[in-house]
């Protein structure tokens, strides 16, 4: 009877402390970011993370296709897999298919919301089942949400942190295997967090194995230990039908690491504000350094290796590289740690409270955090991170007169106040005014359903296959990058952090498009109407100025999607080309493999001729000819002089322009907008160097036009190795490369196939502007034909006279080893199950 009223009392005690600390949590996320706007950042969240899930529900919708394989419709056309990080199996986002009527973009704000809650609360229900009194569990709960990637990364980059409930769920469930010995909760634990966030799963893993041995029993026997594994090993493999397909994917990817010196990576960094108040990293404080150099000092032999571990982590380069898969050395890896570095804080906390850690040594771990902190400031070279080494030696000094006020009174309340009041500091800096996050106006404008409405109306009356984009200023175009408002919306632009190389490598190498942004990985919709005739933008879309109502541009005479031609240009011949023609000769022939034709009668673009252009401004620019310095501390208004403008001409040209940009300060970004189109060098510094050093711009002008604005952005720099050249724009009416037109049937056309006719009027090639991939199939009336790699990037193949059916499927490589994989572990854990109760039955006979 009295135990099941203790019981009665413990569940009440847990489900008050989870709705104040979800209360809490709620709160906190609207002071430190709700009331700035949206729960949404305007980087990532709104062109990534709250998109490419509605991507997967409009697939899964189109094709019921649980386990989809190409995305058609983003980057020309891609492995699915490039965007499986973005949480194509994760739960959280797969609740959401049961209610497409919501948007997934409001769906995910409330569900970030939900599950940070669910995160703390689980926190506070973990360190209560592990003895800790109230007053511990709720200030580390506390301290758990104000973390620095908590509230932050919720609103910003979601999959940095939205596995932590799954985790801490993991973790509940090793301390379940300890004691009971039962696998489910801590075998659903690891596989929920792999497919919520494979890429954090890794450092996850590590952390759940190194508190397992922590919290494991004294005496270990090698079956028990080989047992352990056993679950998450299970869960893994029930993982694989995402982490086989994603590693195949990513493996096709090349050139994305940075290269590090063995030795950079072994020799320890005391860099604290990489680790603590860092949105990017484990984000605590310098009460961490207290804990783990009190572990180290005054612990027992495990907690001395532990605490020594979790000092290597934060200090030596190599574990933030390791966990980043070996690309580069950033300490976001490091935030699955977070659970168990609050974990050693209690710990810690609890020892200080019982006196396990006397007054004079816990005085001396007050004293060596001053010094660890002293030391820091000393060795960096705080520059613009010199108010964060303040706040780390203020907050050290007042960790160390606590110490001294706890002595005497023994409430942790007290070592945890300054840390807490650092942290509401570091989130009210970072959430802020400052967080960039989406204002409420701009959030109803880019995600309006007017949007899809007008798209899909337009492309309902459309029979061939062509692409639609948004129109807009560069922040628009960066806002809906990856935005897809209907299934038969396909377009060129996409920003992921893997993504098809040969493709990014045609838009920058070989076409030469625009690079408007910092980030080198934002392939974003390209103002460049050549480009856009020649990818099939048949449509773009965009608002007059009032906001109310839409403008199409429609261009009759760009390329197909998919087309047949005779019109043929051997790859040799055009590797020769230099600007603008590597750009105008792709309007007039398809680009075949060397000896597949003779280029018996190919002639370059006729027409296109030198224009001397100028920069003229009242300052900030000075030169002539091919040369220009530039010195100016803010954005400059500037004009080009074009002067081949004809007086009499009535027809449209395109002004071609092309220069060198050399950058007198480096770590600083330079930009140059001409006509709206805007190019950037960014400084060398940034983690995402664009290495865009040669500025392209191909724009229409009308046909007296002389006058072009130019936009100079802030720096010192020179304009050098400038060619100009200048054509009439009927380059762009020009549709006598595309002799035979592609019909999709649309019933048969959806997730990874594309099916249609195509009459072919002679002997030639099949040309798509599909980025070529070897798993991707075309049959031909039937029978599969070899595919070759057309126009240096695109997929196509030989083709015969007459009419034909094309159907063009994408096999994901790894997908069907994955599915047979999980199988295997999904009949594991099965087995797991049976042989558990087996053990239960046993031991109640």
């Amino acid at each position: 009877m009295k135990n099941s009223r203790k019981q009665g009392e413990s569940r009440i005690t847990y489900l008050l402390s989870c709705l104040l600390l979800a209360g809490i949590t709620v709160a906190a996320c609207w002071f430190f970011a709700g009331r700035y706007g949206v729960f949404g950042a305007n980087m990532d969240w709104i062109s990534q993370h709250s998109v490419f899930p509605e991507y997967f529900r409009q697939q899964f919708y189109q094709t019921g296709q649980f386990f989809p394989e190409f995305a058609a419709n983003i980057g020309g056309g891609q492995n699915i897999y490039n965007f499986s990080y973005y949480g194509l199996y994760n739960p959280v986002v797969l609740v959401a298919y049961l209610i497409p009527f919501v948007k997934m973009s409001d769906y995910l704000m409330a569900a970030s919301v939900v599950c940070l809650a669910a995160s703390v609360c689980l926190m506070d229900v973990w360190l209560k089942k592990r003895g800790f009194g109230t007053e511990i569990c709720m200030g580390i709960s506390l301290l758990f949400l104000l973390a620095g990637p908590m509230i932050y990364q919720s609103c910003h980059q979601i999959m940095f942190v939205q596995y932590m409930p799954f985790l801490i769920l993991a973790l509940l469930g090793i301390d379940r295997y300890w004691e009971k010995g039962k696998t489910g909760l801590y075998t659903l634990g690891v596989f929920l967090m792999i497919l919520t966030s494979f890429y954090f799963s890794i450092a996850g893993m590590a952390g759940l194995v190194l508190y397992s041995w922590y919290r494991s029993p004294e005496k270990l026997s090698v079956g028990k230990v080989i047992h352990f594994f056993v679950p998450m090993g299970v869960a893994v493999l029930s993982g694989s039908v995402l982490l086989v397909p994603t590693a195949c994917a990513l493996l096709q990817r090349s050139g994305s690491s940075r290269s590090e010196s063995l030795t950079d990576l072994l020799m320890p960094d005391l860099c604290l504000d990489k680790s603590l108040y860092n949105p990017y990293s484990v984000g605590l404080t310098m009460l961490l350094v207290t804990a783990l150099l009190a572990g180290i000092l005054c612990g027992r032999i495990r907690e001395r290796l532990v605490s020594m571990i979790g000092v290597a982590l934060l200090v030596f380069p190599v574990f933030a590289w390791g966990f980043n898969g070996a690309l580069y050395v950033r300490y976001k890896s490091l935030i699955p740690f977070l659970p168990l570095f609050c974990y050693l804080i209690a710990v810690f906390l609890r020892r200080m409270k019982e006196g396990e850690i006397g007054r004079w040594k816990g005085m001396l771990v007050f004293a060596a955090t001053v010094g660890v902190s002293v030391l820091a400031g000393y060795l960096k070279e705080i520059g613009e991170n010199g108010d964060k080494y303040q706040l780390i030696l203020l907050e050290s000094v007042v960790l160390f007169g606590c110490c001294i006020l706890f002595q005497k009174w023994k409430r942790p309340l007290l070592l945890l106040a300054p840390s807490l009041v650092c942290l509401i500091v570091v989130n009210a800096a970072l959430n802020g005014e400052t967080g960039n996050l989406v204002q409420k106006d701009d959030y109803q404008e880019i995600t309006d359903d007017a949007w899809g409405e007008e798209i899909a109306g337009l492309l309902q009356k459309e029979t061939g296959l062509y692409r639609t984009e948004q129109s807009g200023v560069p922040k628009k175009r960066k806002d809906n990058v990856n935005r897809v408002w209907d299934t038969r919306q396909w377009i060129t632009s996409v920003y992921s952090s893997a993504y098809h190389q040969e493709f990014q490598d045609f838009r920058e190498k070989t076409f030469q498009v625009e690079q408007p942004f910092r980030n080198s990985l934002m392939q974003t919709a390209s103002a460049n109407p050549l480009f856009q005739k020649f990818m099939g933008v048949k449509y773009v879309i965009g608002r007059n100025e009032d906001g109310e109502n839409f403008t199409s541009d429609m261009q009759e005479h760009v390329a197909p999607v998919i087309y047949g031609t005779s019109r043929l240009l051997s790859e040799k011949t055009y590797q020769t080309m230099e600007f603008p023609y590597n750009q105008t000769m792709l309007m007039q022939y398809a680009v075949t493999g060397s000896g597949h034709s003779s280029d018996a009668g190919v002639e370059k673009t006729k027409g296109i001729q030198k224009e001397n252009v100028s920069f003229t401004a009242k300052k900030g620019i000075t030169g002539e000819g091919d040369s220009w310095e530039v010195q100016t501390k803010k954005e400059q208004e500037a004009t080009l002089l074009a002067e081949g403008a004809d007086e009499s001409s009535q027809t449209d040209r395109i002004l071609y322009l092309q220069f060198d940009v050399e950058n007198a300060h480096p770590n600083k970004d330079v930009s140059i907008t001409i006509d709206g189109i805007r190019n950037k060098l960014t400084a060398k510094n940034h983690l995402y160097y664009n290495g865009n050093t040669t500025f392209t711009y191909v724009m229409k002008l009308s046909a007296k036009q002389k006058k072009v604005k130019v936009t100079l952005g802030a720096g010192t720099y020179r304009i050098c190795n400038l060619k100009s050249y200048s054509s009439d724009a009927s380059i762009l009416e020009d549709d006598t490369l595309y002799q035979s037109a592609f019909t999709p049937d649309w019933n048969t056309t959806g997730g990874n196939q594309i099916s249609g006719s195509i009459d072919m009027k002679q002997n030639g090639y099949l040309i798509t502007s599909i980025p070529y991939d070897s798993h991707l199939e075309i049959r031909v009336d039937g029978r599969e034909v070899v595919t070759e790699k057309v126009n240096t990037a695109f997929l196509g193949c030989r083709m015969l006279s007459g009419e034909h059916w094309v159907t063009i499927t994408y096999h994901a490589p790894g997908l069907a080893t994955g599915k047979w994989i999980s199988l295997i572990g999904l009949l594991g854990w099965g087995v797991m199950i049976v042989m558990e109760r087996k053990k239960r039955d046993k031991r109640q006979l």
